[in-house]
């Protein structure tokens, strides 16, 4: 019985079996996984990371910033979350928004060492 079946209600099972499925190169299983994984706790930010790097991956710009917005509407705060929306936000040329998360993530922590570094340069 695998932990998925065992614990159907834990997101941890589910983005393991993701994890595991990615590095089988089945990356499709891999984002059911993590669609599952959100599914069963909408405020498990690492399944949003997982869904938002998949995405990137394929070159889905929409798709990661859905998923990174939909994350930050249940964890508005998260200095993780802020951090990748500014990267993708600094891929699309829009460098003023992306410093403005980055300031957020900064606010939210601000002995954090990244937001400061980014702010710094």
């Amino acid at each position: 019985m695998s932990l998925t079946e065992k614990r159907p209600d834990y997101p941890v099972a589910y983005a393991l079996a993701a994890a595991a499925s990615e590095g089988l190169g089945e990356r499709k299983k891999a984002q059911a996984y993590l669609e599952k994984s959100v599914a069963v706790d909408p405020h498990y930010i690492n399944a949003y990371l997982g869904l938002a790097r998949q995405a990137m991956a394929d070159g889905q710009v929409k798709a990661a910033t859905d998923h990174l917005k939909a994350a930050l509407e249940n964890n508005p705060n998260n200095e993780q979350l802020l951090l990748m929306m500014a990267q993708l936000e600094e891929q699309q040329g829009h460098k003023q928004a992306a410093m403005d998360l980055v300031s957020r993530a900064k606010e939210q922590n601000p002995q954090a060492l990244v937001p400061r570094l980014l702010l710094a340069n």
